[in-house]
């Protein structure tokens, strides 16, 4: 970012940012309960609401959890009438993005959370959106899993001094060789490979989409039905059984972990011309 391009924003602090993204998610609550499309917290996100019925103290992005097909109705009706503060990001609405583990964000328009600082694409406050699908066909499942993962990884920054012998030179290699091909072409790739597994409302598990890279599964009857907790001054919806998923992510999720890993991901810096906050 150029100099004059940052002189119209100025740093700010954690509660802000928390402050921000509460805002954001009350709204994209709205639109979602407006439209009726079901969704839940997810990762830190639950982690936050139910050992502090809020953000965890040191958290700086918001999580949630929606199934495929209320995601892809979220998604049509997004590209008409989402809130003017929000952008839908994908690889295909956005260019210059490549996180391909996490392809779904609803970004804040008028705020800068950065990430990667070198990186163009567009940086405002955001809530990951962690696709759920049906698992039904455990071993379609778990190759494409595989494929789209690898896939994934090969726009991911790695630090090849942690890799070894054989396996550093295939990597860099390959992601040489992958260099020219766009993230949006892989995420068309994964996107396909999603929309071909087999489907049932009625599977016992969900398992997070093939296009994140990771494997959590959880059982149907822990998700549903969802219900609404506590979330700093508002509600949000959790899962069911919000104790069981979080002992399966976490472990004991009550014990505070190390102080030294209390860190958020990034710096902040929010455009002065729309939002004002004291600390």
């Amino acid at each position: 970012m150029k100099q004059h391009q940052w002189e119209a924003y100025e740093s700010i602090s954690l509660p802000a940012i928390q402050h921000i993204m509460t805002d954001m998610m009350k709204d994209l609550h709205a639109f979602l309960e407006e439209n009726e499309i079901p969704y839940c917290l997810a990762y830190g996100s639950l982690l936050g609401a139910i050992r502090h019925d809020g953000f965890i103290p040191w958290d700086d992005d918001m999580d949630i959890f929606m199934m495929r097909k209320d995601y892809l109705r979220f998604e049509a009706l997004a590209k008409t009438k989402l809130p003017k503060r929000f952008f839908l990001q994908t690889p295909l609405s956005d260019r210059h993005f490549r996180l391909l583990h996490v392809p779904y964000k609803v970004r804040d328009q008028h705020s800068t959370l950065l990430e990667e600082p070198d990186r163009f694409y567009h940086q405002g406050a955001f809530i990951d959106i962690f696709v759920l699908d049906d698992v039904v066909d455990e071993d379609n499942l778990n190759r494409a899993l595989k494929r789209c993962s690898m896939l994934s990884s090969l726009k991911m920054r790695i630090d090849a001094s942690q890799l070894k012998g054989v396996k550093k030179y295939l990597r860099i290699a390959l992601q040489l060789l992958f260099k020219p091909i766009p993230a949006a072409w892989i995420y068309r790739y994964n996107r396909k490979r999603a929309d071909r597994l087999k489907k049932d409302e009625k599977s016992a598990y969900v398992q997070v989409g093939i296009e994140h890279m990771e494997r959590l599964r959880m059982r149907r009857s822990d998700l549903f039905p969802l219900q609404l907790h506590t979330f700093e001054d508002t509600q949000f919806y959790v899962p069911h059984h919000s104790d069981t998923i979080l002992k399966q992510i976490y472990g004991d999720y009550m014990q505070l972990p190390d102080p030294k890993d209390r860190v958020p991901h990034a710096k902040f810096y929010l455009d002065k011309a729309v939002f004002e906050w004291k600390s």
